[in-house]
């Protein structure tokens, strides 16, 4: 399943997000993550109900905080069964 990541270019919070689903994906991260520049596309994740970044949304699914942990999205990704061997 495709999780669309929220973020910015500049901010720290989603630079570590991103590391982390990296960590989680390995090469599969360019298939299985679209990534959306919330200041590029604001209408979009006005609509897409983001108010937050970073955020990761799936289906209706949101996880999006101030600070996510390592283990926040790792339980994302297995919730929605997003892995380096699916």
């Amino acid at each position: 399943m495709l999780i669309t990541f929220y973020r910015t270019a500049l901010c720290p919070r989603c630079a570590l997000v991103r590391s982390y689903l990296l960590e989680c994906l390995g090469d599969q991260y360019n298939k299985k993550v679209l990534e959306i520049d919330a200041l590029m596309h604001p209408l979009q994740t006005w609509k897409e109900k983001i108010r937050m970044i970073p955020a990761l949304k799936c289906g209706d699914d949101v996880l999006s905080g101030i600070m996510l942990s390592r283990d926040a999205v790792a339980l994302f990704l297995n919730r929605h069964q997003v892995s380096d061997r699916s």
